[in-house]
């Protein structure tokens, strides 16, 4: 698969995961000396970044996340409040980024931020894994989704629906198929098959859900053959499973994906149908966003995830 250029008349593009706000090590260092003093002295070192959250690792056990824009504000107020609330539902093997220290906004930083024990992992955008140890990884992450899905929303405090219609087709598709074909690629018919198929999908079901779960938001063990965690929360919403279910045709080729559904339990045509579709739009989308903050690790992950959602 080749990529065309996303440039247009000279200029780039306005992307939605532009920063606003740069925060570097020693500002993250200062602001977490202020806030959480039993941390001094803290050596903090710059970890990486998301759309939304600049990392840091504090005293090699702690990791801090620092919105990068005013629009991942009420996200990262959504994973401090909810988080506390699930973990006791999801106990288990696999580890979430549970904040421990909640930090505000202040002269120094205008934003609140977040604290947690730092988990042992590393994304599959970063260790180049087998198939072998993906098809690994897909009973303990159909487990994960099992609980996480099968958590009573209804009992849980200051958790909202789905704001940006995550699967609105009718704003999603046309901007998908724009972006596949600037993506040259002979299966192209198989993608537009998908397409279609989940305009005709019914959503009806709901369940908490973490809302982004994508390569980059869970980390896997080092020797790259188990779920080590779950990480970066602010998405998380009541809404259709099949927001999280494009993990299991992104992530996994096909013998993993059977796994998965096996250990998941089956879902209903429909459910499947845009779960695909997201996991399609989704990765399409990271192509670009790979290309644009220029990390060949994305795209090539991103790419290989687009092949695996198109095998049948």
């Amino acid at each position: 698969m080749t990529v065309k250029s996303i440039w247009r008349g000279g200029s780039k593009i306005a992307n939605l995961w532009d920063s606003e706000f740069e925060i570097s090590a020693q500002l993250a260092k200062k602001v977490i000396e202020e806030q959480f003093p039993f941390l001094k002295p803290a050596a903090v070192h710059r970890v990486g970044s998301g759309w939304d959250n600049t990392i840091f690792l504090a005293n090699d056990c702690y990791m801090f996340r620092f919105p990068r824009r005013k629009a991942a504000v009420p996200l990262i107020v959504a994973e401090n409040h909810v988080l506390p609330q699930i973990s006791a539902y999801i106990e288990g093997e696999v580890a979430i980024s549970l904040p421990i220290y909640k930090g505000m906004p202040s002269e120094v930083f205008p934003y609140p931020f977040s604290g947690y024990v730092a988990i042992v992992g590393q994304t599959t955008a970063e260790l180049a894994i087998t198939e072998k140890q993906r098809i690994a990884i897909a009973q303990p992450m159909a487990t994960f989704l099992k609980k996480l899905h099968e958590i009573p929303f209804e009992r849980l405090n200051g958790v909202g629906p789905d704001t940006i219609g995550r699967l609105d087709l009718t704003v999603r598709a046309p901007k998908l198929e724009k972006e596949l074909a600037i993506l040259e690629d002979k299966k192209l018919i198989a993608e537009i098959k998908i397409i279609e198929q989940a305009k005709k999908a019914e959503k009806t079901k709901e369940a908490f859900v973490h809302g982004d779960l994508y390569f980059r938001n869970f980390l896997v063990a080092e020797k790259g053959n188990d779920l080590a965690g779950i990480i970066d929360w602010g998405d998380l919403h009541i809404g259709n499973p099949a927001v999280d279910l494009a993990v299991a045709f992104s992530f996994f080729p096909l013998e993993g994906r059977k796994l998965f559904f096996e250990t998941y339990g089956t879902v209903d045509g429909d459910t499947y149908c845009l779960a695909r579709f997201r996991g399609l739009y989704v990765m399409s989308y990271l192509v670009f966003y790979g290309m644009d903050i220029q990390n060949q690790q994305i795209i090539d992950e991103a790419l290989l995830s687009l092949k695996y959602i198109i095998d049948e």
